[in-house]
């Protein structure tokens, strides 16, 4: 006996939840590229900041270099996601794989006082170590794919 689809499922909501119940059926191989995407976006936006471009105060060369690589590699991974389909699901898990295993490194240098103690660096990489794991979560249960979307 076949279970029904989300998108059946979403067909027997109510029309007010129908929106909601719409962003929880998104598959979860959509939603840990969209953590990717935030991940990968944030270590940027990091990498620029500790390079001394965004915000003074919290240069740190050290630990910018290692975060812009880490987002490049996760992006390669989300492309290779969407360019070689059959790959999606591989691509995403070992990108943010990556970030995970570069991002507990980070966490764990600031702990042990290697680099920035602030407290905007430690609640950004205790979230950011979060939003990888639930992310790599999402892509190691999602289903595999060999369509592209």
């Amino acid at each position: 006996m076949k279970s029904r689809s989300s998108r059946q499922v979403l067909n027997i909501a109510h029309p007010r939840v129908a929106g909601i119940v719409e962003v929880i059926a998104m598959s979860r191989l959509h939603l840990a590229r969209v953590f990717l995407v935030v991940t990968a976006l944030s270590l940027f936006v990091a990498s620029l900041i500790h390079f001394g471009y965004l915000v003074e105060g919290y240069d740190d060369r050290g630990a910018a270099t290692p975060e812009a690589v880490i987002g490049a590699v996760m992006v390669v991974g989300l492309v290779l996601s969407w360019v070689r389909p059959a790959w999606g699901r591989q691509a995403l898990v070992g990108a943010l794989a990556f970030g995970l295993a570069g991002s507990t490194l980070g966490l764990v240098l600031v702990f042990v006082g290697v680099g920035p103690q602030t407290t905007p660096d430690i609640i950004y990489h205790v979230s950011l170590v979060v939003a990888l794991v639930i992310g790599l979560y999402l892509a190691i249960t999602s289903e595999p794919t060999t369509s592209s979307i």
